[in-house]
């Protein structure tokens, strides 16, 4: 179902305001059973708070922009054209097949940069050092803290996908062989 249940003004993502409204929602008798939710740890303590069943799904779109931002238009290393590529092919995963593909490419994009991403450059003056190359290292790890939770729905979908395609298989199984039980040539095979 998608329309606004409630809305509520407020100056910040708090867990207690969040928790309420979810607790609110769920006192109209609504049953949810996903939250896409951005990467505020207010939200998503509340949604495990009070809807620990529910399916906890990352907004693809706000991972993609942040990447963006952070990555440029133009990023001046290889490291960082990569990923802006790896980040804008987000929101065309609409399958396992696509997410198993995205992920593979991430993956093999770190192995080829993992040296570029912890490189650190130590200042001249003083003790200190840092990471030489923040915006692609900050890009990187947003992806690899919203990896588990982008692409939970696509599961729940191929999940549910096959349980209807075994279930009709299974179903065109037994009619099958009620159809042939009594042919000479015995059980017709299905695919």
């Amino acid at each position: 179902m998608k329309a606004t249940l409630l809305y509520r003004i407020t100056d910040d993502e708090l867990e207690k305001e969040i928790c309420e409204d979810l607790e609110n929602i769920r006192s109209l008798g609504i049953e949810v059973e996903s939250v896409t939710k951005d990467g505020g740890r207010g939200i998503i303590k509340a949604v495990r708070k009070v809807l620990p069943k529910a399916v906890r799904q990352r907004c693809l779109a706000h991972i993609q922009r942040e990447c963006l931002t952070w990555l440029t238009r133009n990023p001046k290393s290889e490291a960082g054209v990569e990923l802006r590529h790896i980040a804008m092919t987000i929101s065309a995963i609409k399958t396992n097949n696509d997410r198993l593909y995205w992920c593979g490419m991430f993956r093999d994009w770190h192995e080829r940069h993992k040296e570029y991403l912890n490189a650190r450059t130590a200042s001249k003056v003083s003790d200190s050092e840092w990471y030489t190359h923040k915006m692609v290292r900050k890009a990187y790890i947003h992806l690899r803290r919203a990896l588990p939770d982008m692409f939970r729905l696509i599961e729940i979908q191929e999940s549910r996908r096959q349980q209807t395609l075994s279930n009709h298989f299974s179903d065109i199984s037994k009619k099958t062989y009620q159809f042939t039980g009594d042919f000479p040539l015995g059980i017709i095979r299905t695919i």
